[in-house]
């Protein structure tokens, strides 16, 4: 929220704020970014626990999709349906295959997806 549309009231107008009036223009601290990070992860962790793909998979392989849900959401990963159907059937190599993103995304991107997909194929 911004707090200059008066979303908040009470907190002082202009401050971009997150949750319970967390003022992020304060800055944040390396401690408090791991905890929301470990919070978020754990959170991700649970939505994840009914998909067989997932739970039978290694903590390196779990790292992966953890990682896709993170930035995409767990809809988001959902949306990989032969990547974790290879998964499920222990295929880590054609699973890699379809860990891609689109040609139009940023090259960072595609590296980072390429760097996820090496985990899947090696573990």
């Amino acid at each position: 929220d911004d707090d200059a549309t008066g979303a908040l009231v009470g907190a002082p107008k202009g401050n971009i704020t997150i949750g319970y009036g967390f003022t992020l223009s304060a800055g944040i601290d390396l401690g408090t970014a791991m905890a929301l990070l470990i919070f978020q992860l754990t959170q991700l962790d649970a939505k994840l626990q009914p998909y067989i793909w997932y739970t039978q998979a290694n903590e390196a392989r779990q790292s992966v999709f953890l990682d896709i849900a993170f930035n995409q959401g767990v809809a988001g990963l959902l949306h990989y349906p032969l990547m974790l159907h290879f998964a499920t059937q222990n295929d880590w190599g054609q699973a890699a295959m379809q860990c891609t993103v689109k040609d139009s995304e940023p090259d960072g991107v595609k590296q980072r997806y390429a760097a996820l997909a090496q985990i899947l194929r090696s573990g």
